[in-house]
């Protein structure tokens, strides 16, 4: 028999320590005192007779055995977890906790009008959001589901398109007074830009008019990573952006925004739902996935909620 088979249940007190990087923070998480939790990664330790952490007073760290091990354990542990899900869930009926990450400006307005609906449709789910706009591998390792427009190709991982947003180039009118417009894109070197820092390749944008492409390298004082911040700093004539049309859609009406350079496309923005490959799809996951997508598409709630910012 395995040795970790015993201490099965001590695998996720474990997990959270590393994911926490300290005993008292995943205490404090799990509703543990810091005593148990120290003793049952101690008896995990203890019981396959291998040091997997480091403790200082400072900090929490794997030895190059836990390293080796944790990569293992989540796994396994998520296999259990979606062993008992996979029994136990009811074929149309999810429960559980789900757990999201999502884009700040996506799940502090869309996401956030969306799920009440959601959640009293089902209401035997919990559902735990993280907002972020910072895309790591342990963004992507500590959620059911990931919401991001970010580049990401990896086989362990499903990606279901939630929505596609057009992508205009935009500036103030107050800009265009002071410096002018560019009239190409190759123009743009001689403006001011403002760049989204997750940006894929960092000061370019590309343009494309019939079935030409054309790459052109941005100057910018200014990069940030959230498209709110982004459209402040264009209505108050700072620079040049792309933004999605669904964020810019009222300044344009109102006048306050005007987009330049309409006669090139660039490539839509994409939010995805990214998930992990799985034989089996939690029904929690699948009808999330479902809803959203409707929602987007029946209602055009990425324009409801994103045009009328003050």
């Amino acid at each position: 028999m395995l040795k970790s088979i015993k201490n099965f249940n001590d695998i996720p007190i474990f997990l959270t320590v590393v994911e926490e990087s300290s005993f008292s923070r995943a205490a404090e998480k799990l509703g543990l005192t810091n005593s148990a939790v120290s003793k049952r990664v101690s008896n995990l330790e203890r019981h396959i007779n291998i040091k997997l952490l480091n403790r200082t007073t400072r900090k929490v760290g794997l030895t190059e055995a836990g390293e080796r091990y944790i990569k293992y354990a989540k796994q396994a542990y998520k296999a259990l977890e979606e062993a008992e899900y996979a029994a136990t869930e009811n074929d149309d009926i999810p429960n559980g906790v789900l757990r999201i990450s999502a884009p700040v400006t996506f799940g502090s307005t869309v996401l956030a009008n969306l799920l009440p609906a959601f959640l009293k449709k089902y209401p035997q789910l919990k559902i735990e959001i993280d907002l972020t706009d910072v895309f790591t591998k342990v963004v992507v390792e500590n959620f059911d589901i990931i919401l991001t427009s970010a580049h990401f190709i990896n086989s362990s991982y499903n990606a279901t398109n939630i929505n596609v947003s057009e992508v205009k180039v935009c500036t103030s009118p107050e800009f265009i007074s002071l410096y002018g417009a560019p009239n190409t894109p190759e123009e743009l070197v001689n403006f001011n830009c403002i760049l989204p820092s997750a940006h894929l390749i960092p000061n370019q944008w590309v343009f494309f008019k019939g079935k030409d492409e054309i790459k052109v390298q941005i100057s910018s004082n200014v990069k940030i990573n959230n498209p709110l911040a982004v459209r402040a700093l264009t209505l108050q004539s700072v620079g040049i952006s792309c933004l999605p049309l669904e964020i810019v859609n009222g300044d344009l009406e109102k006048g306050n925004m005007l987009t330049i350079l309409d006669s090139y496309k660039i490539t839509p923005r994409v939010l995805k739902a990214i998930y992990p490959e799985n034989k089996y799809l939690p029904i929690k996951i699948k009808k999330f996935i479902d809803y959203l997508i409707g929602e987007i598409e029946n209602q055009n709630s990425m324009m409801n909620y994103l045009s009328y910012m003050p």
